[in-house]
């Protein structure tokens, strides 16, 4: 909008306030520590959320239709 001549149409206050999360990042032996008491199904969960990057949502709701065997990964990430 400024190259068209339409500068300051917001104020300072009208800017989003942005607070970017420090995730922690976990060394091997914390995450063996981690699936090593967890029984099948949860050493399952553990893992496909490990390895897919999947956050707690996404990993709900996604189903066998969403693989994708032959790319070797997911098609609900293209």
């Amino acid at each position: 909008m400024k190259q068209h001549g339409k500068a300051k149409l917001l104020n300072a206050a009208d800017w989003p306030s942005f607070v970017e999360t420090v995730r922690p990042i976990y060394e091997d032996f914390e995450l063996r520590s981690c699936s090593e008491p967890a029984r099948k199904p949860e050493e399952v969960r553990f893992k496909f959320y490990l390895m897919s990057g999947f956050r707690d949502a996404e990993g709900r709701f996604v189903t066998w239709r969403d693989v994708d065997f032959k790319a070797h990964g997911c098609a609900c990430h293209r």
